[in-house]
């Protein structure tokens, strides 16, 4: 285990400061922090583990024989009490525990700071920190969202080793992630915010992989998400930061799993104006679809899932109300290959349906997977053979079309 940088050890004092409690709790003001206001969620967004798979381990000593092992259990024990949902008192008992995280883990971090073989007790302490000034800026006030970013302000040094600088920029992008997935306004900026710090993350620690990899595969798959409701200007911003991302994950990460991924987006992403090939997949009632039925004429490929409110009242009305000369491909994503026939069937779906077998269906089939389709329902449009446009929204499809 690494020693915590010198650097560090001026900061604490600060990290001392802002412990106490203050207002009671109040809906976060997201315009606090740097300018950023809450965005609307992001379906089909990738998740982010707490700790980002890279958890500490604590080493075990009698409580009894050490104050910062005492410390250490109590921080423990307040990390894994949980308040009934039930309870009115509820919101009220988490920001208390959350602020008691807050005032032990500093504690333990002061005495732990300066002892080279107490780090794995630091950065636990500094994690637990981090975690609760995190859910404190989620449920609390715009005093807690400035104090989240005033703590990782000081922990930021110029030093690419420092664990401390890693823990903050993580944090960040993990409440940049959560208040994107928390919706609420038109504003699309904590989708931007995301992305940048993620690949922040990955400019200054490349050697944390795991973490780097998770952060900007979330990343682009929230923007290009988030970018099929969007139009002109805002959708062009939101492709341009997952593309960002996209292509640092494969790019730099070409290792890891998530690199396909991000290699198979960038893939689609460069689609629009260019001819397409490697498409195809068995039809539902026999035989192979493939991109050379689409060389003639308008084709537009729907991708779709049975229990989609969007995609049945929105987007399958408008593919029903298209003229016969337009082709019609469906691919289902559906995990149950009998769901899918049975819906083809009960709600009329138009068109050829492509169906893969259930060793491959659904977000799991070959076509799907080359492709990285981000969610459902989306369309691809296109005119004798030559994509003229991919991810289209339910919404964006009725605007094309009329």
């Amino acid at each position: 285990m690494r020693a915590l940088p010198v650097p560090l050890l001026s900061v604490l004092p600060l990290l001392l400061c802002g412990c106490q409690d203050s207002n009671a709790p109040s809906e976060p003001d997201a315009n606090s922090a740097n300018g950023i206001t809450v965005s609307l969620p992001a379906p089909g967004d990738v998740d982010l583990p707490p700790d980002g798979g890279s958890s500490v381990e604590v080493v075990t000593i009698p409580p009894e024989q050490d104050e910062i092992a005492t410390l250490v259990q109590s921080l423990q024990d307040l990390e894994s009490h949980r308040f009934s949902d039930n309870d009115q008192q509820q919101p009220v008992l988490e920001r208390q525990r959350h602020l008691k995280i807050v005032e032990i883990s500093t504690d333990v971090m002061r005495l732990t700071a300066q002892i080279k073989d107490r780090q794995q007790e630091f950065q636990f302490a500094l994690r637990q920190r981090l975690n609760s000034r995190l859910q404190l800026a989620l449920n609390g006030s715009k005093a807690d969202v400035d104090q989240l970013y005033k703590d990782v302000e000081t922990l930021n040094t110029h030093d690419e080793s420092s664990i401390a600088t890693a823990e903050g920029i993580y944090t960040l992008a993990r409440f940049a992630h959560a208040m994107a997935k928390r919706g609420g306004a038109e504003d699309v900026r904590w989708f931007e915010n995301f992305s940048r710090w993620a690949r922040e993350f990955s400019r200054r620690f490349p050697n944390q992989s795991e973490r780097a990899a998770a952060l900007l595969l979330g990343a682009g798959r929230s923007c290009e998400v988030r970018m099929m409701k969007e139009q002109d200007e805002t959708a062009s911003r939101l492709r341009q930061q997952a593309k960002l991302c996209f292509t640092e994950l494969a790019e730099k990460y070409a290792d890891r799993s998530e690199s396909a991924q991000a290699a198979a987006a960038l893939r689609r992403m460069a689609l629009t104006g260019t001819p397409l090939t490697q498409f195809s997949g068995p039809g539902m009632n026999g035989g192979k679809i493939s991109s050379t039925d689409f060389s003639e004429g308008q084709t537009l490929i729907y991708f779709w899932e049975s229990d989609s409110r969007e995609f049945q009242e929105t987007m399958l009305p408008l593919l029903k109300g298209l003229p016969p000369s337009v082709k019609l491909i469906g691919v289902s994503l559906d995990q149950n290959a009998d769901k899918s026939r049975d819906s083809v069937s009960r709600l009329q779906l138009p068109g050829k349906q492509i169906l893969f077998g259930k060793d491959s269906a659904g977000w799991n089939s070959p076509l799907i997977r080359f492709w990285s389709i981000p969610s459902s329902p989306c369309c691809w449009i296109l005119r004798d053979g030559t994509v003229l446009a991919v991810d289209v929204s339910a919404e964006a499809l009725s605007k094309k079309l009329n």
